[in-house]
Parts: structure tokens; C-alpha cells; sequence
């Protein structure tokens, strides 16, 4: 299983290092272990740790898996920049992470299946941006 993961780190090594740069800056240990309540991903960012059930790691492709760790990078970059992942800027955070992931997709000529499900996803989320203020900043 860790094979996997490292393949998807040469990935992003390869074809987005500016999300390995932001995932090496925000997490000291990716832990493959299983989590509760069925989740795939878990962030623990105070303690700078990076969860994977094992299962994501045997359904998704090492190109997929690469999409997740992008998209975990974005969420430590935010952080990064004293956002927290909460309220009005949960949807914001979210949104940044789809479209990360749809751009690495698309830099990685992965199959039309796969960035159409996440251009389904990036529907989901709301366009217009309310202003953000300081009162949001996780230092706030």
C-alpha cells in the first residue's frame, strides 16, 4: 500500500510540485490507517498529520490518489494562510480543492469519466464570494 502512495507522490513530484511544495510545508506524516464513520481522508494539521484509509488506496488509481493529496495541499495551504476550514470558508476551501484537482486531472490526461465527476462536484459549490474579513482568519 505504501507503494501506492509514493507513486502518487512521484506524480505530483512530476506534474504539480507546487502541491507536493504545499503538502511537504504543511504535513510531517502520512499515516495509512483505517478511520471512522467511513471517511477516506483525514487532516490533522496541528499535529501535521496526513490520514488514508486504506481502502482509498486500493479503489483509487495512483493518479487519483494524487488528486487527493493535491487537494489535501490545498486545504494545508489555506491553513498556511490562517484560514480556517470552517463556515463560510469551508465552501471556499472546498471549492479550491475541486478545482485543483480538475486542473491536475487535466494536466495528467486522465479519462473524461473521471474530470467530468469532478466537474460535477465543482457545481456543488456556489461561484460568487462573500468579502472575506479578518473575523474569518483562524489568528481572529
Amino acid at each position: 500500500m505504501e507503494g501506492r502512495l509514493i507513486a502518487a507522490l512521484r506524480i505530483l513530484s512530476d506534474s504539480g510540485p507546487r502541491y507536493l511544495h504545499w503538502l511537504q510545508r504543511e504535513f510531517i506524516v502520512i499515516f495509512i490507517a483505517h478511520l471512522r464513520g467511513g471517511r477516506s481522508i483525514q487532516l490533522v494539521p496541528e499535529a501535521g498529520i496526513l490520514r488514508f484509509n486504506p481502502l482509498l488506496l486500493w479503489r483509487f488509481t495512483n493518479e487519483e490518489l494524487a488528486l487527493e493529496l493535491a487537494a489535501a495541499a490545498t486545504r494545508g495551504r489555506f491553513r498556511q494562510a490562517g484560514f480556517r476550514d470552517a463556515g463560510e470558508n469551508r465552501v471556499r476551501i472546498a471549492r479550491r480543492a475541486v478545482l485543483d484537482r480538475l486542473q491536475l486531472a487535466r494536466k495528467l490526461a486522465l479519462p473524461d469519466v473521471v474530470i467530468a465527476r469532478w466537474q460535477e462536484q465543482l457545481a456543488k459549490y456556489p461561484t460568487a464570494h462573500r468579502p472575506v474579513t479578518g473575523a474569518r482568519r483562524a489568528d481572529a
